[in-house]
């Protein structure tokens, strides 16, 4: 695996981490596998993966299955600190996600911005 390919993988990794959306049972393996299969592109693919997408990946049961789509729902709730640091901004680690967040107090801020 090169290039792009690596980062992604790489990145997906860093946002699943613990100090970001902090989905646990996400190893990186998981992760490859989800990218060879096609179900995702970069970290936002993540929130859309199905069951039966899920289903269809080596030695994933029902069991594993719901429970990645459980802690994939969950991560859906973190605060914006930790979602914005999952983006892998460079430059902007824990600290600094955290005054972003606080000074725009939601993504639908940090978005409205104009580009300078």
């Amino acid at each position: 695996m090169r290039g792009r390919a690596c980062r992604v993988l790489a990145s997906i990794t860093y946002a699943a981490g613990r100090d970001q959306l902090d989905i646990e049972t996400l190893a990186a393996s998981r992760i490859q596998q989800l990218l060879d299969a096609g179900f995702i592109t970069d970290f936002a693919d993540l929130f859309t993966v199905t069951r039966e997408q899920l289903l269809t990946l080596e030695r994933m049961g029902a069991t594993s299955a719901d429970k990645l789509l459980a802690v994939i729902e969950t991560a859906k709730t973190r605060p914006l600190n930790r979602v914005f640091c999952a983006l892998g901004v460079r430059g902007t680690g824990r600290s600094m996600s955290r005054r972003i967040a606080r000074y725009f107090g939601s993504m639908e801020a940090i978005l409205a911005v104009e580009a300078a």
